[in-house]
């Protein structure tokens, strides 16, 4: 009786552990409408493509890619970026990466994870978003599994921003998109080729084993040396879900707050998060109202906007999201204790 009560116990943990790891992943397919799937070229720097786009197919199953590569430039690029709709991805978390694709039809590429810098990544500059990137310099397999911290941020990203090389991965919690580029020792004026059927951050199947192991040996102590009806357990961490539902929250109405038609339910729409949510989160961490933050973040954007620019009012009204510059004042002289004219003058 005892031998079959801990056999349950065991297989609890092992259950417990497997559902945790199995879970916790990011799979990427060309199936998933929402993502934004696009080829880019090195037009974006020199302002004349020297590599071109042969050939772009999506469907359901794989993203089909082909290519030349350009002779005209010293460092020509193309490739093919991922990106959600408005919402990042948080791969922090992750140790691996695993890329399927078809090898017959895969040349030797690069991957690039572009991530969103808190405070210093401007969002229409490409280069402000910190830089990840691996070689892949050869194909063997139809899964390729990287270690995500064998992609490093390249030296010229710090060079061309002007800053001090670092260590620091703090921005892989805001993964803005998956970039799978052209291989700098590919050949030129030549057809290169890239099939992808999906790419998933998860956990390495060593962790994976140790994650098991521990539950065995944890369910298997906790019957052995506690009372039958105790059982010891780790509570659940509630609040990471909701920093995480926030960090969404924030990063969305910090980007998209001047929208005219900006609305509770838009958000709700946007992001995915219910309208209780959204109230509940403000109200905890902020200990506002849905409005009275979006607000606030059109105020500090609209004092800025008057300190730095000469802009008239009113269009400092529409662009922080406001039809009307009797409305943009009001809230104006509720926050500063002056209208936007007296706010101006004084600075």
């Amino acid at each position: 009786m005892k031998l079959t009560r801990a056999l349950r116990i065991i297989f609890a943990g092992i259950t417990l552990a497997g559902i945790t790891l199995g879970i916790d992943r990011i799979t990427v397919k060309p199936s998933q409408e929402y993502l934004k799937i696009t080829p880019y070229s090195d037009s974006e720097d020199y302002g004349d493509s020297c590599s071109q786009t042969i050939q772009f197919e999506r469907s359901k199953t794989r993203m089909a890619f082909r290519y030349t590569i350009g002779a005209t430039h010293e460092f020509p690029y193309i490739g093919i970026g991922i990106e959600r709709d408005s919402l990042m991805w948080n791969v922090a978390r992750f140790d691996h990466i695993k890329i399927r694709l078809e090898p017959d039809f895969t040349d030797n590429f690069t991957v690039l994870l572009a991530t969103f810098v808190e405070g210093f990544t401007k969002r229409n500059e490409g280069l402000t978003y910190r830089l990840f990137e691996r070689n892949v310099d050869a194909i063997t397999s139809s899964t390729l599994s990287i270690p995500l911290k064998q992609l490093e941020t390249p030296t010229w990203w710090f060079a061309e921003n002007k800053i001090s090389g670092n260590s620091n991965r703090e921005s892989l919690k805001k993964m803005s998109q998956i970039r799978l580029q052209s291989h700098p020792l590919s050949p030129h004026e030549t057809p290169l080729r890239m099939q992808i059927r999906s790419i998933r951050f998860e956990h390495s199947s060593a962790k994976t084993m140790f994650v098991l192991l521990v539950g065995i040996i944890g369910f298997y102590l906790t019957f052995f040396m506690k009372k039958p009806r105790s059982l010891s357990f780790v509570p659940l961490d509630i609040s990471g879900r909701a920093k995480e539902d926030l960090g969404i929250l924030e990063e969305y109405l910090g980007r998209e707050y001047a929208h005219l038609d900006m609305s509770l339910q838009k958000v709700v729409h946007e992001t995915g998060l219910s309208e209780t949510t959204i109230r509940e989160l403000l109200k905890k961490f902020h200990h506002k109202g849905f409005k009275e933050y979006l607000n606030g973040i059109r105020m500090i954007e609209g004092a800025r906007l008057l300190r730095e620019t000469d802009r008239q009012i009113a269009e400092i009204a529409l662009f922080t999201g406001f039809r009307h510059a009797t409305t943009f004042t009001k809230l104006f002289r509720d926050q500063f204790g002056s209208s936007p004219r007296e706010y101006r003058e004084k600075r």
